[in-house]
Parts: C-alpha cells; sequence; structure tokens
C-alpha cells in the first residue's frame, strides 16, 4: 500500500539578470497531494510537462525528501526513472545487474538464479559485457527493466521511459506488467499515452502545477485530462495551398429516438480551385484513437475560391457510448492526405441509464449491437 498525506516539494532556483545580484525564486514542484493506493492496485499519473509526475515517483523512490508532509510505502520498492538511472557509466550490463540486484535486497544465490532470466528477457546477449555509458537509451530501458522485474520489490514505479524502445520489446514489457499486476504487485504508471494508462491502471491521477486535478476510473479521469489540458487551442490552416479558413461549428443532436444522429457541421473556405478533393471527418476517443470517419469528394466546378461553404457529417448517434470525443478534418488530393487539422472541435456524450451502455463506456468508446449467448449445461 501507499499512503500519501498533504505531500510537498519546494525547490529553489537561482536567477540571475545582467548586472543584477543573484536572486533565489521558490517553486513548489508538488503542493498539497494526498492520496492512498492499495496492495496489488496500479495507478497512473498524466498530466502536462512541469505538472510534477517526476517530482512524485522519485520521492516515492527515495531520491527526493518532500519538503511536507509524508510517503508511506508499505514493501520493497523498485523504479525505471530516468535513463541510465542507478547505473555506473564504466561497469558492464552484467555488473550494472549485479549491482542493482544487491541493492534491491536479493542475496548472492538468488542473484546468479534470476541472471539468466534477466540477460534472457533483456535480450542484451552481445552487449553484455560492454560498458553501459556505450549504451543507446532503448539498451539503457531493456536492462534497466529486465533487472527491476526479477526482483521481489513489492512497488514498482515506472516513469515515462516505458515509451522507449522498439515496439516489440514495448509490447513485451506491456505483457510483463500485466502478469506481475495479476500477481498482486501495486504499481504507479506516469505517461503521456493516454490509451496505455487506461490499459494497466485501475485509477489515473491528471496532475497539473504539482496538484491533483482529478482522480478517479481510469476512463473517467483521461476524458478529464482531453478536455481540460489536450487541447490549447483551435488548430488553423497556416501557409496552406487549399485552406483560407475553416471553423468548426459545433455538433447537433438531430431526429428523434431512437433514429438520432449527430451532425457534425464545418464552414469552409477554400484559395483556389485545384484537382479534385476530397474532405474527410474522423473521430478520435479521448484515448487519441481513430474510430471512424466519413469522406466526401468536392464537385470542384461548385466551389469557388474564398466563398464559404458548409460541410456536414452525420452518424448515429447510438454508435457511441459516453465520453469525451474529438472531430478531425482532413483534404485529399487523390490518395494523399494534404491537409490534416487534429482536433478541431469536440463533442460529449452524456452518461446512458442502460446498465450495459454503462459498463461498456468503462472501458472503449464504440457501442455495437450485438448478443453474447451463454449456454449452460
Amino acid at each position: 500500500m501507499i499512503q500519501v498525506d498533504n505531500l510537498g516539494k519546494k525547490f529553489g532556483i537561482r536567477q540571475q539578470s545582467k548586472g543584477q545580484p543573484t536572486t533565489e525564486k521558490e517553486v513548489w514542484a508538488i503542493r498539497q497531494l494526498s492520496f492512498t493506493l492499495p496492495k496489488g492496485k496500479a495507478l497512473g499519473l498524466i498530466g502536462p510537462n512541469g505538472a510534477g509526475k517526476s517530482t512524485l515517483l522519485k520521492i516515492l523512490a527515495g531520491i527526493y525528501l518532500p519538503t511536507c508532509g509524508q510517503a508511506i510505502l508499505s514493501g520493497q520498492s523498485g523504479a525505471v526513472l530516468d535513463i541510465g538511472s542507478g547505473f555506473h557509466p564504466d561497469l558492464t550490463g552484467r555488473e550494472n545487474i549485479k549491482f542493482a540486484g544487491r541493492l534491491a535486497g536479493l542475496t548472492k544465490e538468488q542473484l546468479e538464479a534470476a541472471l539468466p532470466e534477466i540477460i534472457a528477457f533483456s535480450e542484451l546477449e552481445e552487449h553484455l559485457d560492454t560498458p553501459v555509458k556505450y549504451y543507446s537509451s532503448g539498451m539503457f530501458l531493456r536492462l534497466a527493466f529486465s533487472t527491476l522485474i526479477h526482483t521481489e520489490c513489492e512497488i514498482l514505479l515506472f516513469d515515462e521511459v516505458l515509451a522507449v524502445g522498439d515496439s516489440a520489446f514495448q509490447e513485451k514489457c506491456f505483457q510483463k506488467i500485466q502478469s506481475l499486476k495479476q500477481d498482486g504487485r501495486t504499481m504507479i504508471m506516469a505517461s503521456h499515452e493516454p490509451a496505455k494508462l487506461a490499459q494497466f491502471c485501475d485509477e489515473v491521477m491528471v496532475m497539473a502545477n504539482g496538484a491533483c486535478q482529478f482522480l478517479g476510473p481510469a476512463q473517467k479521469a483521461l476524458s478529464f485530462y482531453s478536455k481540460h489540458f489536450a487541447l490549447s487551442s483551435t488548430p488553423q490552416p497556416r501557409d496552406s495551398r487549399y485552406l483560407e479558413q475553416l471553423t468548426y461549428e459545433g455538433a447537433t443532436v438531430i431526429g428523434e429516438l431512437p433514429n438520432e444522429e449527430i451532425a457534425v457541421t464545418f464552414t469552409v473556405k477554400l484559395k483556389v480551385k485545384s484537382h479534385p478533393l476530397t474532405v474527410a471527418i474522423a473521430l478520435t476517443d479521448s484515448l487519441n484513437q481513430l474510430l471512424f470517419s466519413g469522406h466526401q469528394p468536392l464537385v470542384m466546378e461548385n466551389v469557388n475560391a474564398n466563398e464559404s461553404m458548409e460541410v456536414q457529417w452525420s452518424f448515429p448517434k447510438s454508435h457511441l457510448n459516453e465520453g469525451l470525443f474529438w472531430v478531425n478534418f482532413y483534404l485529399f488530393e487523390e490518395q494523399n492526405i494534404v491537409e490534416q487539422l487534429p482536433k478541431v472541435g469536440q463533442l460529449e456524450i452524456p452518461p446512458y441509464q442502460d446498465p450495459k451502455r454503462n459498463i461498456e463506456g468503462g472501458f472503449h468508446a464504440i457501442h455495437i449491437d450485438s448478443q453474447i449467448q451463454v449456454s449452460y449445461e
């Protein structure tokens, strides 16, 4: 279990202007943070750069001491934080494994028994006797992660470093994380990838300015993050060969139950006529996953340069579960994307009364009418 009570961390930053004496500015990286993480649960951390995620993990790992408050970890902890942290650059990979293993509390006999598995998982057999100062960032990750997961740590702390490395090894890491969670390990994982947090975490904390902005079930927390932090301003075409202006007019519900539709509307101005163009509109969820799209070729002889035209895309409302969705705009010339404006607008679907839809909305965005048949002998 992890218990955090009124935690705060303050740093002093020295500032010096030309011809002026040096001054020190106090910055609170963590402020009044409290939460409890039960044994065997996984907590995700997400937020903009400078939110305090890495500082929190370093306090929990014992690298930083808090300025105020306390963090109590009931159990041995291990961390994969900054790339290369805990490694001596002049030691070989093999020597660093042994060094890290002993620091984690493994006996010499336990370490010798675990060494073949650590080496096999890391896939670094050919480089194991090379000093780690010559390793790439991906190799650092392999070595650190492989060593950590083969220790007996009950609490595991992961920073964004799991985004480093090739996709095959990432998938291998995430499969291992799933098995460790099933074994009852307690985990905190910081990431900028909402889909990864939704996949592995029971709850997610949204952080900003060193404080908790939202803490709750993964899907609800990630929708909150997407709505409040994922978009700073509406993107507009710049130096576009094709678009003079693009305005998102919003999404409206048309029709009556059970045939309600959502109509997404844009006002578009093209600069000049070109080869045949196709307009496409796509929907992504709060995890930045593309859901579905619609497209329509433009009748170019009806398009006048710098004159507005309305583009509307409709689809059944029943396709979407509860949540926040982003509207994305594209122009195609032949088969090539020539304009791409992500997250031009958003729409939000409120909770459904149907318990089945509430279950679906807790872990995915699209609803498909289907029945599961269960036969009992």
